[in-house]
């Protein structure tokens, strides 16, 4: 602290505004004690002293002490008596602020339980300890030492409990206050504390409470007093700090007044006696209020601190999805070329060499892709972003397929692929087909990889049923090589498998098996594992399916009449007109060939704009990728769908776009898309979706 900043011309003015504040309050308190000065029962100037020091520092001692000697020196005439009675009271604000900096060195008081408590059993016992024992030492001492030594620790009490409620009552309102509007800090969050109606019922009930009580008997008064105290504590749960304060003071105000007025004329003892019961019940309500308050201030910061962690987590997830969204659309996108090439090539290929070597390309892609999704499924489960769709499907339908798909790897290993399924199964179900075919893809696919000899069987019973559902248990058992014990909850982990050997024999990426569980939880069911080193693995998945209604049923069996819901099938179109919006010139090669492949006349379209200019000139069909340069496909079909309302025309868009989150299948449809293909695109699929919107 330099002399500079102690005689700046902002610390004069400030410090004789203090010492004003410090004399006017002082002399006024006394002014309204009763039994000659006895009685002042709070003492502001002890609460305007140390919340000067808390925000000025030591650069307000001077104007402390100035206003210290001014009031005792008007009080007593005695001048010796103002001297150390003003250094008394300098010492114990300074005395008091270094303790508390001590305590809580980052100056942010009555921001929670922990500063408020530090300020209760530090500043809030120095100040008044240190000051009323100096001016009571030098009193007496003054004296001559003939006062009896019971009545200086009297006046020693009086003054110390007026200065104690001085600090209690006002520092924390004066500090506030600084802290806001010199300070220019934040001191209030009323994120859930905002109710003004609320506040000014407070305000108007406590003040008409507290003063009617002081006009009854005082009989009746003692029963009431503890009303105020209810009202205050009210305001401390449900108002900012700095106003459930300054009630607080109001309350202490109105008592004070009241207890002066009708003991007026007591006797020293019988006003000791009154002094002693208000100090305690003003005490308690200041204390009260204070660490209710802090209490309310960290239940606060705690739920903004976990409201921005939220946010945060959201913000995180928020850009995970945007990342991996991005990464699955430049993957996909290339893959589209690789997978789409090799499909066209492998029934052209001249030898089995170059076959086999066409089919390496389209594994290897077709792994790419599978991790891929796998990833993508993860990202959106933990985001719980994954949606079921529930339609009608034929189980022993679904079951067949599964089967199909596996039988040939598992003759390849010279392994065994075997089915049991109960006579009672229903044939029509409600649920996810994707994803239930998604689980049993992976579990099988699983138990096929982990073993070497014998092979796998697939049972499939009916468990339990109830009113309109059944819950169906697949069964997938294996004579592989086993999991451990204490891997078994492990390779439910995430990228974990149940040993790194493991993962550097037989590969993988380790979620097939999280996946599995998160999607069975999702459609209702449980997935289980038991297994046994060197003997294999079963697992059982137990998944709740509605039985299909009859309107269901026969809406289902219509749609595949219609080849809406039907298997693929190699069975191809008349030759169609169709124009492809394609900015990417290798996809736009490989679509417009898997077309051709198809039998039908192809015209590319560079971007939106193209497609605007070209697609009333006789199309079919308009395939759509959605995000090209100059005009987007959203924009496009989203204006052509537009102009098709004034002509009373409509041409189907299949929308094309490696994003295959379900805001994307959304977002198409909203811009008047008829169906959605995920890139990459393989021929049966494109085959499949131009049956479904040219078939009629």
């Amino acid at each position: 602290m330099t002399l500079a900043r102690f005689y700046s011309t902002p610390t004069l003015l400030q410090g004789a505004a203090l010492t004003g504040l410090y004399v006017l309050t002082g002399l006024l308190s006394l002014d309204l004690s009763a039994n000659d000065g006895l009685a002042s029962m709070v003492w502001p100037p002890a609460g305007i002293a140390l919340a000067a020091m808390l925000l000025g520092g030591n650069r307000f001692l001077p104007a402390i002490w100035l206003g210290g000697f001014i009031v005792v020196n008007v009080t007593s005439g005695s001048m010796l008596m103002a001297l150390l009675s003003a250094s008394g009271t300098t010492f114990a604000a300074w005395l008091a602020r270094t303790a508390l900096m001590q305590l809580h060195p980052q100056d942010m008081l009555f921001d929670g339980l922990r500063s408020t408590l530090q300020f209760l059993f530090s500043a809030a016992l120095i100040y008044p300890a240190t000051s009323a024992g100096v001016s009571a030492l030098a009193q007496w001492l003054l004296s001559g030492m003939q006062n009896p030594p019971m009545h200086a620790l009297s006046t020693f009490g009086v003054w110390f409990f007026g200065d104690l409620m001085g600090i209690i009552g006002v520092t924390p309102v004066l500090y506030l206050i600084g802290r806001r509007f010199w300070r220019r800090t934040p001191i209030e969050s009323t994120s859930f504390r905002d109710n003004h109606f609320e506040q000014i019922l407070l305000v108007t009930a406590i003040t008409l409470v507290s003063s009617g009580l002081y006009l009854l008997p005082r009989a009746i008064t003692l029963h009431l007093l503890y009303l105020p105290f209810l009202l205050v504590l009210w305001a401390a749960l449900r108002l900012p700090l700095i106003q459930a304060l300054s009630i607080n003071l109001l309350v202490a105000a109105i008592a004070i007044c009241g207890t002066l007025q009708d003991f007026a004329d007591a006797t020293r003892p019988q006003l000791l006696y009154e002094l002693a019961f208000l100090y305690l019940y003003l005490l308690t309500q200041s204390a009260t209020v204070l660490l209710v308050a802090g209490v309310v201030r960290d239940r606060e910061k705690t739920a903004n601190e976990l409201l921005q962690a939220q946010r945060n987590a959201e913000a995180a997830s928020q850009q995970k999805s945007q990342f991996l969204t991005n990464i699955s659309h430049e993957i996909r996108t290339p893959l589209n070329g690789i997978i789409g090439v090799t499909g066209i090539m492998l029934p052209e290929a001249g030898n089995a060499r170059q076959r086999e070597q066409l089919r390496i390309v389209q594994n290897s892609a077709e792994s790419l892709l599978k991790l891929l999704n796998d990833l993508l499924d993860h990202a959106r489960i933990e985001a719980g972003k994954l949606q079921i769709d529930m339609h009608t499907l034929s189980l022993p339908q679904l079951l067949r397929d599964i089967i199909g798909l596996f039988e040939s790897q598992a003759e390849s290993k010279g392994l065994y692929m075997r089915a049991r399924l109960a006579g009672d199964l229903p044939t029509y179900v409600v649920s996810d087909e994707k994803r239930i075919r998604q689980v049993l893809v992976n579990v099988i696919g699983n138990a096929l990889k982990f073993t070497e000899q014998g092979g796998v069987t697939l049972s499939v019973t009916m468990q339990r049923q109830h009113p309109g559902c059944s819950d169906v248990l697949f069964s997938i058992e294996d004579t592989g090589i086993g999991i451990p014990v204490e891997a078994q909850e492990r390779v439910f982990e995430p990228f974990t498998q149940a040993d790194q050997s493991t993962a550097r024999l037989y590969g993988g990426s380790g979620l097939g098996l999280t996946i599995s569980r998160q999607l069975c939880q999702q459609l209702g069911g449980r997935l289980s594992l038991h297994s046994t080193p060197g003997e294999g693995t079963r697992i059982d998945i137990l998944v709740p399916l509605r039985h299909a209604s009859l309107s269901q049923e026969s809406s289902f069996r219509r749609q595949v009449e219609h080849g809406e819901s039907a298997p693929a099938s190699e069975e191809v179109l008349p030759p169609q007109r169709i124009l492809v919006a394609e900015d990417n010139s290798v996809n736009a090669q490989v679509t417009e060939q898997m077309l051709r492949n198809l039998g039908h006349d192809v015209v590319i379209a560079e971007n939106g704009e193209a497609v605007m200019a070209r697609w009333q000139q006789g199309f079919d069909l308009i395939l759509m990728d959605c995000l090209m340069p100059v005009m987007d496909g959203y924009t496009a079909a989203r204006r052509i769908r537009s102009l098709e309302h004034e002509s009373g025309q409509r041409i189907p868009i299949i929308a094309l776009t490696a994003n295959t989150m379900n805001e994307e299948r959304e977002k198409c449809v909203a811009a008047g898309m008829d169906d959605f293909l995920a890139k990459p695109v393989r021929l049966r699929q494109l085959n499949d979706a131009l049956r479904r919107q040219l078939a009629s």
